[in-house]
């Protein structure tokens, strides 16, 4: 709808990190009209529930980590942070890009130190296990353009990661034609700020 009133019609490309994958390949699959190309970025799998340790340790580790760190930015430690670490949030290179004015700079560390964890990501941390059983047999359709990336980072993280991720990638895809997986180095963070790096 806000695209729609801001004159920006689809069908669109959807590009997500993490755990927003579910929604892109929800949406996909409720409106395949709107959308002709996913990019998934270091995705969570709604297969990794097949996972006994995801399941029982990883998933409930997620909800308890929110909570603690939507108390410690209530707080109002992470502002103070960002003013010690600029490094930490990225704000050394947002001033050093030229890119950002005092204001917006300001706009950002009052995020971090007012909605770093808001009401409604606590609730999706609640829901993240129903949120990927509701998915847990999807699969790209046929007609769907996409492109899976993996970081060496997020594949390692865990060991049984660096089988399992690129399984599950690979069990999403109907059509090898159009629907790819790439493996990077390092982690998303590693390309945010270098245009070649993207490119």
């Amino acid at each position: 709808e806000a695209l729609t009133n801001a004159s920006l019609n689809g069908p669109y490309i959807l590009l997500t990190f993490s755990n927003s994958n579910l929604y892109a390949d929800f949406y996909s699959k409720q409106y395949p009209e709107e959308v002709n190309g996913i990019i998934t970025i270091d995705a969570l799998y709604p297969e990794a529930l097949t996972n006994e340790e995801f399941k029982d340790k990883y998933l409930p580790n997620v909800v308890t980590n929110v909570r603690f760190f939507s108390f410690i930015a209530f707080s109002g430690f992470f502002r103070w942070q960002s003013f010690i670490d600029a490094g930490k949030y990225d704000i050394d290179k947002m001033i050093s890009s030229g890119k950002y004015g005092d204001e917006e700079i300001k706009l950002y560390r009052n995020r971090i130190a007012n909605r770093y964890l808001t009401k409604e990501m606590r609730m999706e941390a609640a829901k993240l296990q129903d949120n990927m059983n509701e998915l847990k047999d999807y699969k790209f359709p046929g007609y769907l353009t996409t492109l899976q990336i993996i970081t060496t980072n997020y594949r390692d993280e865990y060991i049984e990661r660096q089988e399992n991720v690129a399984r599950f990638a690979k069990n999403l895809i109907t059509n090898d034609k159009i629907q790819k997986i790439r493996t990077i180095d390092g982690s998303p963070e590693d390309y945010l700020y270098d245009k070649e790096k993207i490119r």
